[in-house]
């Protein structure tokens, strides 16, 4: 008899509780997820739900309430270099450093040669398309550019799980799409697990392969789980997409329907 498939990132009944002046604030509630390994997980919500939460206690930057998470069964309990976290601004770079040495920094700090870290660094530097542009500055570079070299430094570190939160926001719309084919070309090349944070939901019918959804805050959960089962490149002008975004934003709607009853029963009760 075969053994089940080992558990590759698992949230098990997670609770999150922030306390500020004196008072205590319920931010997740019993909150349980597993993510496959290799796949690409789009987490959506309603604004306040605690999706960076989520992102930050997988990080190891903020620690759990209780509950358990763990990485390959091993149970998380700070940063560590097997999950690779690539911000929503771009000023994680150093602005002193090209684009070459951005991408190395990891390598060096764990005192990769610099022969053996350049040629790890450049094979990156071409994955993510931004070959010939090794020895510009970050002030040098677009939007978009800014963002593969966060990518191609997150990678350098071979990464268990890379986590994204919101990395497109602050890009214009064209550079936004085309970064996002981008990212799913890099993704396929690089076999890496990501979980992606997004409001959009367009973005993540097109990046994921499950879209997991959770209910308004307070006390968040995982509400659904939804597979997009879609051929990759995907269009959204496909029957496909269009019903995958149909039954998301249903859902997504009946939560943010909640959240705002709850913030107007809320001033009903102040007032």
């Amino acid at each position: 008899m075969n053994a089940p498939p080992r558990r590759f990132l698992s949230i098990d009944r997670v609770w999150k509780r922030f306390e500020s002046a004196g008072r205590r604030f319920l931010a997740l509630r019993d909150l349980t997820l597993e993510l496959r390994q290799g796949e690409f997980f789009c987490l959506l919500g309603p604004s306040g739900c605690g999706k960076t939460t989520v992102l930050n206690m997988l990080a190891g930057f903020e620690p759990i309430t209780s509950g358990e998470i763990t990485l390959e069964a091993e149970r998380i309990t700070g940063p560590h270099r097997d999950r690779g976290v690539v911000f929503q601004s771009d000023d994680a770079l150093f602005g002193w450093l090209t684009a070459l040495e951005n991408v190395e920094f990891g390598l060096k700090m764990q005192g990769v040669n610099r022969r053996d870290r350049r040629e790890v660094a450049s094979r990156l530097i071409t994955l993510v398309g931004l070959r010939g542009h090794e020895a510009k500055f970050p002030h040098e570079l677009s939007g978009g550019m800014r963002q593969r070299i966060q990518i191609a430094r997150v990678l350098v570190n071979d990464p268990k799980i890379v986590l994204m939160d919101e990395p497109f926001a602050s890009l214009d719309a064209q550079t936004r799409r085309m970064m996002q084919n981008e990212l799913v070309r890099i993704w396929t090349a690089a076999h890496q697990t990501v979980l992606f944070i997004t409001h959009d939901l367009d973005e993540a019918i097109i990046l994921a392969d499950r879209i997991g959804i959770m209910t308004a805050g307070p006390g968040a959960r995982m509400r659904e789980v939804i597979d997009v089962d879609l051929p990759r490149p995907r269009a959204r002008t496909d029957p496909g997409f269009l019903d995958c975004y149909r039954r998301c934003n249903a859902v997504i709607e009946e939560e943010v329907m909640a959240a705002l009853r709850s913030a107007a029963d809320g001033a009903g009760r102040a007032a």
